[in-house]
């Protein structure tokens, strides 16, 4: 049987690993960054690690070029495509339950579920 110290201490490493890069989905209207996302990115950078912010759509580089500017952004992830234009969740959900988002609650998101 493990001590509450051993299980700790490990759950503490696993944390560690699991926080440290925190993706922020951006959330935008084809040319420009919501400011919620910017929200979002403030409370990400608040975890003190790095945060990567990635953008979709049809036109996702203007946006991408925007996040790049905000501070705390390490990295800028893009996937632009026609398939992801006007950036509906919902039609991508089977894609996006493959990961854990930071979520700046807005209506955007809560089509994901």
């Amino acid at each position: 049987m493990l001590s509450a110290r051993t299980v700790l201490t490990r759950t503490a490493r696993l944390s560690n690993v699991r926080l440290n890069s925190t993706l922020v989905v951006a959330e935008h209207d084809e040319t420009k960054l919501a400011p919620i996302t910017l929200n979002a990115i403030t409370a990400a950078g608040k975890l003190g690690n790095d945060v990567s912010v990635l953008v979709t759509g049809a036109n996702a580089q203007k946006v991408a070029e925007q996040v790049a500017k905000v501070n705390g952004v390490k990295r800028v992830l893009v996937a632009q495509d026609d398939k992801l234009k006007n950036n509906l969740p919902g039609k991508n959900r089977d894609f996006w339950l493959k990961f854990t988002v930071f979520d700046p609650c807005s209506l955007f998101f809560k089509s994901f579920l």
